[in-house]
């Protein structure tokens, strides 16, 4: 009876895991991602209540860490255990996470669903440490009206944030490159609605399959990073100067000693 039980268990573990067929194989005849499908299905097999996933797709190769993430997603939605995963991989996170919690030597700083801690983050290490950023020292101005102020920067040009909502001696602003647009310095029209508008110079720009990544030149010494869609435009030239654009509620505005 026992062993009719383990039987059907195991069966059940491979079809989760996609691996039916394969029960009589050895470790060296399976890839390294059905080896980690086999020690996700050990570790199901037993119907635990509460599983703990360390850096588990960290051994693959980028292309298997992709595909594996989607299964494994639908594997862990399958089963009624609580999963938790400890993983420095901020795509892993965010793709795997119902809610991401961030800690810093060892104390929680942020928890929420993965749109709200990147969208909200509340210090400048989980800014940084969730997609990337750029950033803006400098000191609060004038309020403007509907939640907005001025913000004067270090390079000496003033952008509208949305006023903080924490009290803090000084403020820094993060802009995602995402967020970001690049436009001809004489293009008043594609920008109708946005407010923020900075002038650099491109340093450097490369074709990342669907995005196109610039590295721009703005004041004397900072340099900001744009990601966008590759939608047939032209790539942008070295030397070439343009306008960045962004509208104040894409600025993260954190305290500058978080």
């Amino acid at each position: 009876m026992i062993k009719n039980r383990i039987r059907n268990r195991v069966g059940e573990m491979l079809e989760l895991v996609k691996l039916v067929g394969f029960e009589n194989r050895r470790p060296d005849q399976l890839s390294g991602g059905q080896q980690q499908r086999v020690a996700l299905a050990r570790a199901l097999a037993t119907g635990p209540e509460v599983v703990l996933l360390d850096e588990p797709l960290s051994a693959l190769d980028a292309k298997l860490r992709q595909e594996l993430r989607v299964e494994l997603k639908q594997i862990l939605s399958a089963v009624e255990a609580t999963t938790i995963i400890v993983t420095h991989d901020q795509e892993e996170a965010m793709s795997l996470g119902d809610t991401l919690i961030v800690m810093n030597e060892g104390r929680i700083v942020q928890r929420g669903s993965p749109t709200d801690v990147y969208r909200y983050p509340r210090t400048k290490f989980v800014a940084e440490f969730i997609g990337r950023s750029n950033w803006f020292s400098g000191r609060l101005g004038a309020v403007s009206g509907e939640g907005l102020c001025e913000f004067e920067t270090a390079e000496g040009v003033s952008i509208l944030i949305p006023q903080p909502d924490c009290d803090a001696a000084s403020y820094e602003v993060c802009v995602r490159p995402e967020r970001i647009q690049a436009v001809a310095c004489n293009d008043d029209q594609v920008n109708a609605g946005t407010i923020n508008r900075l002038t650099g110079t491109v340093y450097a720009a490369a074709h990342l399959g669907a995005d196109i990544h610039l590295a721009v030149e703005f004041g004397s010494s900072k340099m900001i990073t744009v990601s966008e869609q590759f939608i047939g435009q032209p790539l942008k030239q070295y030397g070439e100067q343009i306008d960045l654009v962004f509208r104040p509620i894409d600025c993260i505005v954190v305290a500058a000693d978080s």
